[in-house]
């Protein structure tokens, strides 16, 4: 049942007839009744007395029927039970209604045989069909079969509350059987789920009840689907129930073809299903794939325990017992067996499904076992064992008994039998194997509390095997049944080795099995331990020492004592017990003995890997061998081989021999070495052939920065970086060992780079002087010298051709100024170079103008510019003000900036001077000139009332130059102008006329000669108080329809809201309309008079005198006038005399209506009309009137218009006295005679209450019907 909004869905046509009788008939709901009992008295279907259209009839039919009973106990409220006697109901007049007013509590109760049968095209129960919440059903002891529903679902029941805002329902099924109910007979919806049941908003019990052979078609829930819809109140309970066979056809979007359950609600409410039935449901197949066809939880939290699900069937692959797309399932104790494909699908949320039988006593899936999918929690699950009471059994004992149980899970855990109430009754098959003639009795005995059990008997000895089998399951035990017989130990021969763990099967016959023990001590750190088994076992690590023994063991039984000698050799490992290092001496001869140990004698001895040259390897073949000889030159180090022995007991003994030769040393690396002063370096001094390793040494001075370090490995290093200075560095390198010592010479070279001593220093001279530059430079070798030139600032260098001496001198031009000279001095180690810079000087000069102007709140700029080399600085003495900044900015220029702030106009005189170092400097008298504007200081708005004298005083301040003059520009409301005092100031003055409110933009403007015009934005408000344009006086006409305008006139602020104050007559409305209009509406039946009434907007007020008078007493027209429609109850024949009770309608509320007859007009009646504008009057027709005539009524329209009903009459004549024919009541031939009071005057008016009902009945022929009933609509 996918999650949708809550789904309940609805009819009723019948509800609304019944709601309009009421109304017509002035029927008052029932009071709450007292708890009672109906009993029902036929079979047959009906509802005689109408109770269940019309919900104040509290009378039952007679006989009482199932559906009377039913409609009398919903209209009488409260706790009601209907009690239905054995037998078979057949439904004809379609769906049940149960439960209509809030608070019900309805118990439908019948026998085991009582039957209901829909007719195959509705619901059988529909329960709160109001869907008010908070009533409660209950339905216990029927079968009910045959119930459809083609449009919501539910073919047997629809209920629950599915509003969430109203009280939940309850319903309880118990002790019922539901069979061939359906839904979706027709069409393909997926979302008017439960083919018996479905259950929305509120808690569904179902208890010992059976559900078979129900059909939800495309929807979910074969049999029940429920769904949750209130936070509170929910919860479904199913106990003790079976499903068998119901079914669903797979759409993509459905499941359970049994049971659908959905928390959407989200109660938190845990659902149960316990010790109930899933047998034989299957799934259609259809477009797509079904989930679950047994179960399908859709959401929420729902516990399955106790029950049995088998023979379900899906073949869509998605859960053909239990399918869970949502919610958490918690499932133990059950029993699957043999449901086809996957048996529980986990296809989202989550499941807990532990302590399970699957059908084959082991895990899902397992060989004969029903699946399961998703990552559903399934261990541990139930298992079934066998064990014997008795065994062995030794004769003359001949039986045991043997019990299968489920009382232990796969994890050994214990099961509590309480809870296994889905295997009660369930038969275990018994079979004996292994024993010629063995027997069980009984063959087949039944699980009680989780177990069953047998007798097994063999009058044999031997080993029987009992086999428990358990739908597909099985489980074994065996029995062994022997004869005495004295024990024998068999003495075969044992061994074991020193230091390593024993372990020796010692063995003996007999029966019953003799237990067997040592009769004498064991070797150290052995014992025997008896396996009760006929076997005992050797164990421990002997410690020694290695030899021939005999172990003295005994073996004991019911049929006597024995003891044996067996044999045990403990040998040893071969070992290696020379020292694991020989040392020889290169040139001296030697010799190294190789010795060992073990039992038996390790041989032979042999090794591995070469020996030093000089050197041989011999076996001695006794358990000893030797290395010998005279090492060759040359072979001094560490050589390692291997030894191995072996004696046959356990892997060979091996051994790593290191061998040590001894070798003097001797220098084997270079004689001289180079390095450079600033450059890292390393030299590694080596040796060869040298054992142990020598230690080295130097004698002699190492150049500075230089480090010798001995590395220990017969290797030396010479490391550092040479600080200088340069040269020649003769040294003498040392080795020695305990092998003996040598020396040899090494000469290390350092060369130097040059490096500056002096460097170039910068010269200034003026144009044509003489400039001299001077460097000197170190190093190793000397270096040499050559002077460069850049005339690019050090981009590029030109050799200077000769110049190779420390000092560069040479006569300076203006054209080389700023030219740069290097001196780059080189040696085989390298190069150095230093630098200077030539200055050449030139007098400075002020070239740039000397004065500039800046505006007020602009940010001003001027640039002072200069010639003169080098490039003069610029500097003034002049205090400049705080807004203001003079910047020398080192290129012979400098930057005069600020920004002027208001009130700084003015001229500003500043002293600039420029000097480079050559005489004189240069002076300049500057002038900094910065207008300004005057400023508009008064207010920039102001407010002047219509007709009222008003005046705004426009203020300046001076700028730079001071004069100024102030205009105002844009257009001025009439009765204003402007004034220009012509001393900075100027006068806004005048009344402004009616009519001129509004909001003036204006633009004042101050201006001067040689400063920038100062302009203001001002805005002149022009107040106007609103005034009413409409009528002082309204006239109203009672029962006429009113609409009366009220408007105002040019107003500012605009009027926005009219209000009132006074009581208007009642049924007329003030309506403001927000934009400065308001109207009065509607019709009133006040009394004649005068209402006082004051209208106001804004500051503006109008008295307005609303008049109430009657409705005009209109006279009859001469003659007949077109009409506006005819009267009623006027008959096509009348004769004179005859009463007639004639209406007219459609005038206005309670005006007076004129009834006359013509040919010449008669007034015949003059009536008001009531509320409803309808006129009734009764009327005589006058004696002596024969012929066509023509009835008619007028008087007041609701719109004020005169309103003319007309119809014709033919009196063809009578005796008068009475009335006859519609509409009247006479005593024509053959008529009843008048009733008293009908003669000469008006008769009284009354409702016609047969008509109203005839009316009702029309109504529902015509299928005047209206959709009140919802369920729940599913996506």
């Amino acid at each position: 049942m996918p999650s949708s909004a809550p789904r309940r869905l609805g009819l009723t046509a019948a509800a609304v007839v019944v709601s309009v009788l009421a109304a017509l008939l002035g029927t008052a709901a029932p009071a709450q009744a007292a708890d009672a009992t109906i009993t029902v008295g036929t079979t047959a279907d009906g509802d005689a007395t109408g109770a269940c259209t019309s919900p104040g009839i509290l009378t039952l039919s007679s006989p009482v029927t199932l559906r009377s009973a039913i409609c009398v106990a919903n209209n009488r409220g409260g706790a009601q039970v209907v009690d239905v006697p054995s037998g078979s109901y057949a439904l004809t007049g379609g769906t049940l209604p149960v439960g209509t007013q809030p608070g019900a509590d309805i118990t439908i109760q019948g026998t085991s045989s009582s039957t209901i049968t829909g007719d195959g095209e509705h619901q059988v129960f529909l329960l709160d069909p109001a869907m008010i919440g908070g009533v409660a059903v209950t339905l216990d002891g029927l079968t009910v079969s045959g119930g459809v529903d083609d449009v919501y679902g539910g073919g047997a029941v629809l209920g629950g509350s599915p509003d969430p805002s109203a009280p939940a329902d309850a319903l309880v099924i118990r002790n019922s059987t539901f069979s061939g109910n359906r839904a979706n007979t027709s069409g393909g919806s997926t979302a008017a789920p439960g083919g018996a049941v479905q259950f929305a908003g509120g808690s569904l019990t179902v208890t010992n009840s059976t559900f078979t052979g129900n059909d939800a078609g495309t929807s979910s829930g074969g049999a029940i689907a429920y769904q949750s819809v209130q936070s509170t109140g929910q919860g479904l309970r199913i106990d003790g129930s079976t499903f068998t066979g119901n079914s669903a056809t797979a759409t993509g979007l459905t499941g359970g073809a049994a049971v659908d359950v959905a928390d959407t609600a989200a109660s938190g409410v845990t659902f149960t299903i316990t010790d109930s039935t899933f047998t034989g449901n299957t799934v259609n197949a259809g477009t797509g794939r079904f989930r679950g066809s047994a179960i399908l939880l859709e959401s929420g939290k729902l516990t399955l325990t106790g029950s049995t699900f088998g023979g379900n069937r899906n073949a869509t692959a998605d859960g053909s017992a239990i399918a869970v797309s949502g919610g958490a399932l918690t499932a133990q104790y059950n029993r699957f067996a043999g449901d086809n494909g996957v048996a529980l699908a986990l296809l989202g949320g989550q499941a807990a499904a532990t302590e399970n039988w699957w059908g084959c006593g082991g895990a899902p899936g397992a060989s004969g076992c029903d699946a399961v999918s998703g990552p559903a929690t399934t261990s541990p699950y139930l298992t079934l064992t066998a064990t014997a009471a008795a065994n062995p059994l030794v004769q003359p004992a001949t039986s045991t008994t043997v019990t299968a149980s489920l009382l232990v899970d796969s994890a050994g855990a214990a099961v509590p039998a309480t809870k296994l109430g889905a295997f009660a009754g369930t038969d275990v098959a018994w079979t004996a194997n292994g024993i010629a003639g063995a027997t069980v009795s009984p063959g087949t005995s039944a699980l009680a509390a989780g177990t069953a059990s047998t007798t097994f008997t063999s009058a044999s000895p031997g080993t029987g095997t009992v086999t428990a089998a358990l739908a597909g399951a099985g489980a074994s035990a065996a029995v062994a049944i022997g004869v005495y017989a004295p024990p024998a130990i068999a003495s075969t021969p044992l061994t074991g080795v020193v230091g390593r763990p024993q372990s020796s099967v010692i063995s003996a016959s007999g029966y019953p099995t003799p237990a067997l023990a040592l009769d004498t001590a064991a070797p150290a750190g052995l014992s025997l331990t008896d396996n009760h088994d006929g076997t005992a076992t050797l164990t421990g690590t002997p410690t020694g020492p290695a030899g021939d023994y005999a172990l003295a063991v005994a073996a004991t039984n019911s049929a006597g004592r024995v003891v044996a000698t067996i044999p045990y050799s403990l040998n040893q490992t071969a070992a290696f017990s020379s020292p694991p290092s020989a040392q020889f001496r290169v040139g001296s001869a030697g010799a190294f003995t190789i010795t060992t140990t073990g039992r038996p004698t390790p041989s032979p001895i042999a090794l591995s890997g070469p020996l030093p040259t000089g050197l041989t390897f011999t076996d001695a073949g006794n358990g000893s061998a030797t290395i010998a000889g005279t090492p060759a030159p040359g072979t001094g180090g560490i050589t390692t081989i291997t030894l191995s022995a072996t004696n046959g007991v356990g892997a060979p003994a091996t051994q790593s021999l290191t061998i040590s030769v001894l070798e003097a040393p001797r220098v084997t690396s270079s004689a001289e070495t180079a390095a450079r002063v600033g450059d890292a370096v390393s030299f590694t001094v080596t040796t060869a052939h040298a054992y142990p390793v020598p230690v080295l040494t130097r004698t002699g001075t190492l150049p500075a920065g230089l480090a010798f370090t001995d590395n220990g490995d017969g290797t030396a290093s010479i490391a550092g970086t040479p600080t200088g200075p340069g040269g020649s560095f003769p040294i003498t390198v040392g080795a020695t060992s305990a092998a003996g010592s040598t020396a040899a010479p090494l000469t290390i070279v350092v060369a130097e780079p040059p490096a500056i001593t002096l460097a170039a220093s910068n010269q200034t001279v003026g144009d044509g002087a003489t400039a001299t530059f001077t460097a000197a430079a170190s190093g190793f070798p000397a270096p040499g010298v050559q002077w460069f030139v850049s005339e690019d600032g050090g981009s590029s260098w030109r050799e200077l051709t000769g110049e190779t001496a420390p000092t560069l001198s040479f006569r300076a031009a203006l054209a080389q100024n700023g030219n740069r000279y290097r001196a780059t001095f080189t040696s085989t180690a390298g190069s150095a170079s230093t630098e200077a810079t030539l200055t050449v000087t030139l007098t400075p000069g002020i070239t740039s103008a000397a004065g500039a102007s800046f505006a007020i709140g602009s940010a001003g700029t001027f640039t002072v510019t200069t010639t003169g080399s080098p490039v003069p600085a610029l500097r003034t003495g002049t205090t400049l003000p705080s807004w203001l900044g003079f910047t020398d900015n080192g290129d012979g220029t400098a930057t005069i900036a600020g920004t002027p702030p208001a009130g700084s106009g003015g001229a500003y005189p500043i002293a600039i001077t420029a000097a480079n170092g050559a005489l004189p400097d240069a002076t300049q008298d500057f002038v900094l000139t910065v207008p300004e504007q005057p400023a508009i200081t008064s207010a920039a708005a102001t407010t002047f009332t219509v007709g009222a004298s008003g005046s705004f005083t426009i203020t300046t301040a001076p700028g730079y130059p001071a004069l100024r003059t102030l205009a105002v520009s844009g257009a001025l409301p009439s009765g204003v102008r402007f004034v220009d005092r012509g001393d900075g100031s100027g006068v806004l003055t005048g009344t402004p006329d009616a009519g001129t409110g509004g909001v003036y933009a204006l633009t004042v403007t101050s201006a001067s000669a040689g400063s920038p015009a100062a302009t203001q934005a001002f805005v002149l408000t022009v107040d106007e108080a609103a005034t009413f344009t409409s009528a002082s006086r309204l006239e109203v006409t009672r029962g006429v329809e009113v609409d009366f305008a009220i408007a105002t006139g040019h107003a500012y602020p605009a009027v926005t809201a009219i209000g009132v104050a006074g009581t208007l007559p009642a049924g007329l409305v003030f309506t403001d309309n927000g934009d400065g209009t308001a109207t009065i509406t509607g019709t009133t039946l006040d009394a004649e008079g005068s209402v006082p009434l004051t209208l106001t907007a804004g500051a503006g007020s109008q008295t307005l005198t609303l008049e109430v008078s009657n409705a005009p007493v209109r006279p009859l027209p001469a003659v007949p006038i077109v009409a506006d429609g005819p009267l009623g109850g006027v008959p096509s024949t009348a004769v004179p005399g005859q009463s007639l009770t004639v209406t007219a309608s459609g005038f206005a509320a309670d005006s007076p209506v004129t009834f006359g007859i013509y040919s010449t007009p008669v007034v015949v009646a003059q009536v008001d009309a009531d509320v409803n504008g309808v006129a009734t009057a009764t009327i005589v027709i006058p004696a002596g009137y024969t012929g066509a005539h023509t009835l008619l009524a007028i008087g007041t329209a609701p719109d004020g218009s005169e309103r003319v009903l007309r119809s014709a009459v033919l009196l063809p004549g009578g005796t008068g006295g009475g009335s006859g024919g519609p509409g009247g009541s006479g005593g024509g031939a053959g008529e009843p005679a008048a009733p008293a009071g009908a003669g000469g005057g008006l008769a009284g008016t009354g409702s016609d209450v047969g008509g109203i009902a005839l009316l009702a009945v029309l109504l529902l022929a015509a299928g005047v019907a209206v959709v009140v009933r919802r369920r729940v609509r599913r996506a």
